[in-house]
């Protein structure tokens, strides 16, 4: 059974089709406060696959998926999964400075807690690369949107070359034959971009796992036409927006593709099927 949290409930839609199996989804509203409510008054079936992405405001949907947990802890439920599209907190996984907390594995501690034994993931900051991985204790996999991004550019301009803007995404360059520039951040909104590009005359995709302020992927667009490119396309998989990076990434990219983890004007690849499938992998 599927049980589809308030921040996902399209896509979750999407997965149980694509499974053959029930979508429910939990009422809840925000009192004037700004309190949670969230009410699952269904006959509930084992085992349970909720799908809850934690995109902004991310404590918001934090909160709805911890209720979600309660609610079906207190029906007596054991068996459960979680499918969460967009991962919060996941690019502070370590700890980098004494008196830090890695909040993604406080994410995960709560979710231990609250009987998940299987999680899914699409393109994980700290985990780019597709398959099972372990998830601060939690058996999960991650699934890759990078050839469904490039397989979508390519209907739209026909042969392109792949560009990913910096080491971290250097998994998702491999998988699709691209290449890797070289990033240095110089402060929480600015970046220097540099690194060899051979795109003159060629439509050039600039390819990431997400786009929050887009400093980013709008220097590697810029970068890419300052070289020649015919065109420079923006892909990335969460449309994770902060501030004006919309605005921005309208005005240095001749077009944007993202997937439909973070509905946005520009969702154009829906990873459901694959995200469907990779729950296969949980032996409940």
């Amino acid at each position: 059974m599927i049980v589809s949290g308030p921040a996902s409930a399209e896509l979750a839609r999407k997965i149980a089709k694509a499974l053959g199996q029930e979508s429910i989804e939990v009422e809840n509203k925000t009192f004037p406060d700004g309190e949670t409510y969230i009410r699952l008054d269904k006959e509930i079936k084992e085992p349970v696959i909720v799908v809850q992405g934690l995109q902004n405001p991310q404590n918001d949907h934090l909160a709805e998926l911890i209720f979600i947990l309660d609610l079906l802890d207190r029906k007596g439920v054991k068996k459960i999964a979680c499918v969460i599209p967009y991962y919060a907190y996941a690019r502070q996984d370590k700890i980098f400075k004494p008196g830090e907390l890695d909040s993604a594995r406080t994410i995960a501690k709560l979710l231990k807690a609250f009987n998940v034994s299987f999680v899914v993931t699409c393109d994980l900051h700290f985990q780019r690369k597709e398959g099972k991985f372990d998830l601060f204790g939690i058996p999960a996999y991650n699934v890759a949107a990078s050839e469904l991004l490039v397989e979508k550019a390519k209907e739209e301009f026909g042969a392109v070359t792949v560009i990913t803007p910096d080491l971290g995404s250097t998994e998702q360059a491999k998988a699709v034959g691209g290449k890797t520039l070289s990033k240095k951040r110089l402060t929480s909104f600015e970046v220097d971009i540099s690194g060899e590009m051979d795109v003159k005359g060629k439509n050039v995709v600039i390819l990431d796992d997400m786009v929050t302020t887009g400093g980013t992927m709008v220097k590697a667009l810029n970068l890419a036409k300052a070289k020649g490119a015919t065109k420079a396309i923006a892909a990335f998989t969460h449309a994770a927006f902060a501030g004006e990076a919309n605005q921005k990434l309208k005005a240095a990219a001749d077009s944007i593709i993202t997937t439909d983890t973070i509905l946005s004007e520009y969702s154009k690849v829906s990873v459901a099927a694959k995200l469907a499938e990779a729950t296969k992998k949980w032996k409940s």
